[in-house]
């Protein structure tokens, strides 16, 4: 009996403990779509797919390096911290790149000028406990070259603070005013993000 306690507690402790990986590896773990970070829905001609980035990722991928000063993790942690980091990239899934699909000149002008005039309003993020305002809504112009189209978001909390790294669920809900596909809600499965970190 007390045997069975002892192994008992060496699978929970083994299971509690956080997993620590490199850079390198913690950027292929959060763009795994079986880990739930990456979510990909498919709506009429468009796949969209909506990407979490957690601090700790969005400074792997600006150091590209397995070996990071932890003097500039820390700095980058409380420069990136509160906000909650998205892309949302949009794939035709015809032969034109999204924002040129089904359109002409004119259309496409119209789509990238929305997304850079008025796309802010078009996306919220909600959880068990809060509600994020879209605070930063940027296209990456690839001026029709590249046959996705990204737009980088970031959210902030009404009530003021938010835990990184992210131990909840999340919804985005994309309210379309452009592709005629209506209104996308895409959840994103944070609840693992605990006892994954990313080391120095």
């Amino acid at each position: 009996m007390n045997r069975m306690c002892c192994i008992l507690f060496f699978i929970t402790v083994l299971f509690a403990c956080n997993k620590t990986m490199k850079p390198a590896d913690y950027v292929r773990w959060v763009e795994d779509e079986g880990n739930g970070l990456r979510v990909t829905r498919n709506m009429g001609e468009y796949a969209f797919t909506l990407q979490y980035k957690p601090v700790d990722y969005m400074i792997a991928q600006e150091a590209r390096s397995n070996e990071i000063a932890p003097e500039y993790l820390a700095k980058r942690r409380q420069q990136l911290g509160n906000d909650l980091h998205f892309n949302f990239i949009i794939r035709s899934n015809g032969s034109n790149t999204a924002l040129k699909e089904g359109t002409d000149e004119a259309g496409y002008f119209m789509r990238t000028g929305h997304f850079f005039n008025e796309g802010m309003d078009d996306f919220k993020l909600y959880s068990s406990s809060d509600t994020f305002d879209c605070n930063f809504c940027h296209l990456e112009q690839t001026y029709g070259l590249a046959s996705e189209s990204v737009i980088v978001l970031a959210f902030e909390p009404r009530s003021g603070q938010v835990k990184q790294p992210l131990n909840e669920s999340l919804t985005m809900v994309y309210d379309d005013q452009v592709f005629g596909v209506g209104q996308l809600k895409v959840k994103v499965d944070g609840g693992k993000m605990g006892n994954v970190v990313m080391g120095e």
